[in-house]
């Protein structure tokens, strides 16, 4: 059986949902009620409690709901859902398991080089930070610094006189 959804209490669950929050506190929000298309008079009491009790239903029926109005269509998947479908911008996320690279090697093997050539611990945070814009926990630099004093854990980065002076520059 087929039940009909209004799209706007879809979108205002979708981002209550988003934003880790209640339904009825997102109406409090103006930026919030933009982000779903909403204008903040045409926010019923009926469509915060279908909002609500979308939520209430379970994330289940809810991301089904929300794939098929981003155009994930799997007719299996939501042949329970009728809903008016807009065109939306998809988010865009990398594919797979990203790992940062500095001048093409491995974060890691350039932890070693910088160990390997006496760095201390807050000048390679630093440069790390710097270059990959990704804060790496600190055992991880510390681990690998002492890999490479004592020669441990692989090879470490082939870096050149040049890629020193700009590991150097963001340290500083």
């Amino acid at each position: 059986m087929t039940r009909p959804v209004n799209e706007a209490a879809v979108r205002l669950a979708h981002v209550a949902d988003q934003n880790g929050m209640w339904v009825h506190d997102v109406v409090r929000f103006e930026d919030l009620l933009q982000e779903a298309d909403l204008d903040g008079k045409c926010v019923t009491r009926e469509l915060v409690e279908e909002a609500h009790q979308l939520m209430m239903d379970g994330l289940g029926r809810l991301q089904r709901i929300i794939r098929k109005w981003n155009g994930d269509v799997n007719a299996q998947d939501n042949k329970d859902v009728n809903v008016v479908v807009l065109p939306r911008k998809k988010p865009v996320r990398a594919k797979g398991n990203v790992k940062p690279k500095i001048f093409g090697f491995s974060v890691t093997a350039v932890l070693r080089w910088m160990g390997a050539n006496g760095w201390d611990f807050d000048d390679a945070a630093i440069a790390v930070e710097t270059i990959t814009v990704t804060k790496l926990s600190d055992v991880t630099i510390r681990l690998q610094l002492k890999a490479g004093r004592d020669g441990k854990r692989g090879a470490p980065a082939d870096i050149s006189p040049s890629q020193a002076k700009q590991l150097r520059a963001a340290a500083e």
